[in-house]
């Protein structure tokens, strides 16, 4: 009878911890955020998803394979125009608000003074980079149009970051992929839908947001100031270092999409681009929290606590993140309802790609605490040498073993990123118990 009582009171005990652990979780401010930007993720993971679907089944293999190049193309535009002025946007707006108007009028000029020049770059260097198999003049011209415009609204996502408007960050994600999907809608109903249509579409729906997201800033300011061109250098200062680290990032994702294309053609192009459009969606988690932590870090002092704040977000994080991967593997019949039987080599390129997401998933989120100290070299080599690494195994693996290379390369050099930024952060709280034992 006793050992009955003490079960009961153990199981009250367990279910009265549990209650009061999720009555405070439904308390915090950090997780609501969480879970509205989660909630505004699903729509935009449910629009792009049909975006995908009606691409691919309306382009087949080759045609997502053109798609997937010029995108990859106007990425590679945006990450050379972007010169890590959206991380210095987030990290010095969320120190002084009251830079709300200059840093708009310098997001303004950066992106028509760095984006075309990048346009220009990108169209003389397109047979160098493309090879002789290239996509069509009209295809590669709107591309590179997207490139001035989609900086933009990297610079205008960072400072709603900043300024912890994320309600408004939400709407502006969900906004350019609502018109996106409903163009493309429109067009596959009413008739046939070329791969420039769907670029095109691109171009209208970042315009109508950029627009929306200008109205959103003048409610919190009274006028736009003139660019100072002063405050520029100093964001390039902070965030010069943030460029190179995110344009090595980019390259690693991005750099077999051109090797692919030059050594096995648009069809196996086409294949990777649908998997790694699944995959950037499983990426979105991680990006939500490692965006809502950043700023909260940048303004706690105490390393010790930012540190304590980082290890209770990536392991809370790191539950969703494994169940993410789990229901990808057993995505192997959707896609082939959802895309069509033409591809169902994709599922095969997601479970190559899932070790070396989780592992990039999980760093996201923990490298929030190097960068709200400041943004070290160490960190700036770790992707430039990942990058080097990762050209130099793919070129030799993807020509011999096409989508197989890619998985076994990149769970190589995620391993390698992941293990650098631990030694790292192990460094910095080394150096800081060593401060304080200096100091007392």
């Amino acid at each position: 009878m006793t050992q009955i009582n003490r079960s009961t009171l153990s199981l009250r005990s367990t279910h009265s911890r549990l209650f009061q652990f999720f009555k405070a979780a439904r308390r915090s401010e950090f997780i609501q955020k969480v879970v509205a930007a989660l909630g505004s993720r699903v729509i935009v993971i449910v629009l792009g998803l049909f975006t995908s679907i009606f691409i691919a089944r309306s382009l087949g293999p080759v045609g997502r394979g053109q798609f997937g190049v010029a995108s990859a193309f106007t990425a590679l535009g945006v990450q050379l125009g972007l010169l890590g002025f959206h991380s210095a946007n987030t990290f010095h707006i969320s120190k002084k608000p009251s830079l709300l108007s200059l840093l708009i009028s310098n997001s303004l000029l950066i992106s028509i003074v760095v984006g075309g020049a990048s346009m220009v770059l990108l169209f003389f260097l397109r047979h160098p980079i493309l090879g002789s198999n290239t996509i069509p003049l009209s295809l590669l011209i709107l591309s590179l149009a997207l490139i001035p415009m989609n900086i933009c609204f990297l610079l205008f996502q960072g400072l709603l970051t900043g300024i912890q408007k994320f309600k408004e960050y939400n709407i502006s994600d969900i906004l350019i992929k609502a018109i996106n999907t409903l163009l493309i809608l429109a067009f596959v109903f009413i008739g046939s839908i070329s791969v420039l249509h769907v670029t095109l579409f691109q171009v209208v729906a970042t315009a109508i947001c950029l627009v929306v997201m200008i109205r959103t800033f003048s409610k919190s300011i009274d006028s736009i100031q003139a660019p100072s061109l002063s405050l520029m250098r100093q964001n390039f200062f902070f965030g010069g270092k943030a460029y190179l680290a995110c344009f090595f990032g980019w390259g690693i994702t991005r750099v077999d999409v051109f090797i692919l294309q030059r050594s096995q053609g648009f069809e196996q192009v086409g294949y990777f681009s649908v998997a790694l459009s699944l995959l950037d969606y499983l990426l979105m988690f991680s990006a939500i929290v490692a965006g809502i932590l950043y700023p909260k870090l940048c303004v706690e002092s105490d390393i010790r606590k930012k540190w304590t704040m980082t290890k209770k977000t990536t392991l809370g994080s790191i539950v969703i993140i494994l169940l993410s991967a789990i229901i990808a593997m057993l995505w192997k019949a959707p896609i082939r309802w959802i895309f069509g039987d033409e591809f169902a080599p994709c599922h095969l390129i997601l479970v190559y790609l899932l070790p070396g997401f989780i592992l990039l998933s999980i760093q996201t989120i923990m490298a929030q605490f190097i960068i709200s100290i400041r943004f070290p070299w160490s960190l700036v080599f770790i992707w430039g040498s990942a990058l080097g690494l990762k050209f130099i195994v793919s070129l030799g693996l993807i020509p011999q073993m096409g989508i197989r290379g890619i998985g076994i390369s990149a769970i190589l050099i995620y391993s390698y990123v992941f293990i650098s930024v631990l030694i790292n952060i192990k460094s910095i709280l080394k150096h800081n118990v060593e401060a304080k034992e200096l100091k007392g």
